[in-house]
């Protein structure tokens, strides 16, 4: 008799402090689908304080000079 764990989807939860890409989200939305096709029940959340672009998020590190 199967306790149905095996059909457990874990979530991962990463918090971003000071913020997350766009970049990031499309990365962890591609592990996502990677691991749902190959059956791997593991799901990361990701969130943060702000979202930005790659871009955006270099010309702010080059304004704090």
């Amino acid at each position: 008799m199967s306790d149905g764990s095996a059909d457990v989807t874990h979530t991962v939860a990463v918090f971003m402090v000071g913020g997350v890409t766009l970049e990031e989200g499309r990365f962890v939305h591609a592990l996502n689908e990677s691991n749902r096709q190959r059956g791997i029940r593991l799901r990361v959340s990701l969130g943060g304080d702000y979202v930005t672009t790659a871009d955006d998020f270099l010309c702010s590190l080059l304004d704090e000079q």
